[in-house]
Parts: C-alpha cells; structure tokens; sequence
C-alpha cells in the first residue's frame, strides 16, 4: 500500500471517529450547526473567536476556520523537550534502548472511542519479554521501559519484571537512549526530536487489528524497520546498520506534525501570554 493510499485509509478512521463522537456528544453538532448557520447570514457577532496554536504543517491544512487567530507553535512534546533540555541529569549510567509503553491494552480512551483492545494481555507482554530478552543478548545492553502515563505502573512493573521500568520520564529517558522501540505512540514525537533510531514493533494481533495500519503507516514516512515479534525468525530484522536514520523522513514528519517551521522555540504557555499582552 503506498502512502497516499494510507492517508486515505487513516482519513476515514478519523471521519468514522467523529461522526461516533458527534452521535455520542449530540451538542457538538448543535455547535457546528450553529456556526453554519451565523456564517451562512453573516452574523458575526454570534461567531465565536478562537486562538489556535498549529503545531505543524499538517495543522494548517486541517484548520478551516475563519475566525480563529493563528498562532505557529509546536505541540506539548515539544515543550516537554524545551524542558528537558534544562535537566542533564542521567537516570541510566549504561547504555540503553527504551521502549515507550502505550497501555495498548487498557487504554481508557478505548471506551471513550469504543474501540477494541487491539490485542490479548498475555501474548502480547509474553511476545514483548522475548524480544526484548533477544535485543539484550544480541547488543550487550539493556532494555528499559517508559511507561504511559495513564498505566499501572505497578502492573507493569510485574509483567516486566526482568526490565526497569521509569514513569513520567519518557522525553529524558529517550534523549539519553541508543534508539527507541514503539508501535505508533504519539511519543514517537521524542526519538525524531532527538534522532534516534525508531524500531516500530507489531505483531500478528497488532497487524490485523486497527493499530496495525498507523505502523505500516510510519514505517513508511519514516524509513524504519517493522518487526513483526510474534515470529522469533524476524528478531534479526533488528541490525545495528538501521542505526542510521533518514534525516530528511524525521524532518518532514517533525515540520508537519511536532514543530511549526520557524516558529518561536519557547513554551506555548510563554507565547498565549505573549498573544494575550499583545491583543490589549
């Protein structure tokens, strides 16, 4: 599948997700229909006025209103890393690879999306613990765990008992870190701010479930390996070569997705302030 056929198979996950939301949440439609209609008889009083912050390219071209004031940022990832930058504090002395843990399973906003689990909890750790035993045998150094923010971490801290598990620490753990697995977590956003090598993991459950085609999905703007760890044959797709990265595939994702080209490289609390003194 090439990519325009994957934006267009994404862009129809996400208009099915907002027609669920607009059914679920029925005075949202009240609210866009009463914007239609103050637009449709120009009454622009009853418009309401917004501050949106677009935190790349993408951004610009999925904004369609007309009475929202711009303002070029980046997004809360960014500012993480903004903040980051002030603590060089090391958590690890070795070397390590992290894994940035989404709570895959029991994600809270599975309810809210009514979306299904997109695996089973025992074969997806169990597979997890394997490759990852694979990875610290293969390249001498450890495998830590960046945990999610709404995760067990004391559950997490059972189902991998063999590896450190860190929360709250995800940006720094990443800085710090020889390269990054995850499945299409948001905080991808870390390793290509940072540069660091993406091993985008799946597996036989997550390839056919919703989640699997957003992994096909960066593996091919980004240029990085999927491996598939439900098949222990395909554990040596993992190859120090990979270690390089497409520089222009991180920048492309980093302008359109992570940070505005040019945009001010201070935190986005800084520049509302900013913006509010300024419209006085």
């Amino acid at each position: 599948m090439s990519p325009s056929e994957h934006d267009g198979v994404l862009k129809k996950q996400h208009i099915q997700k907002r027609i669920v939301k607009l059914i679920k949440k029925p005075y949202l439609l009240l609210e866009r229909f009463d914007l239609f209609v103050a637009n449709i008889f120009k009454l622009e009083n009853l418009i309401p006025k917004y501050i949106t912050f677009i935190s790349g390219r993408h951004g610009e071209v999925i904004l369609k209103s007309k009475n929202s004031k711009k303002i070029y940022s980046h997004s809360f990832d960014y500012d993480k890393y903004l903040k980051s930058s002030e603590n060089s504090i090391s958590l690890k002395k070795e070397k390590y690879f992290v894994f940035l843990d989404e709570n895959i399973i029991f994600h809270k906003d599975y309810k809210i999306s009514d979306t299904e689990s997109p695996a089973l909890s025992e074969t997806y750790y169990n597979e997890l613990l394997l490759y990852f035993q694979f990875i610290e045998k293969f390249t001498n150094n450890r495998v830590i765990i960046a945990s999610h923010p709404s995760s067990d971490i004391e559950f997490l801290k059972k189902k991998f008992n063999r590896f450190d598990v860190f929360k709250d620490q995800t940006c720094q753990l990443v800085r710090q870190s020889l390269g990054v697995f995850v499945h299409a977590s948001t905080s991808i956003s870390f390793p290509i701010i940072y540069r660091k090598p993406i091993y985008l993991l799946t597996s036989d459950e997550l390839d056919k479930s919703w989640i699997g085609i957003r992994m096909r999905d960066f593996s091919l703007r980004l240029k990085r390996p999927l491996i598939n760890i439900s098949d222990k044959t395909k554990f040596s797709l993992f190859k120090k070569e990979d270690a390089g990265i497409d520089k222009n595939s991180y920048d492309k994702y980093k302008n359109d997705y992570i940070y505005y080209p040019n945009s001010e490289n201070i935190l986005i609390s800084d520049q509302l302030i900013r913006h509010l003194k300024i419209d006085k």
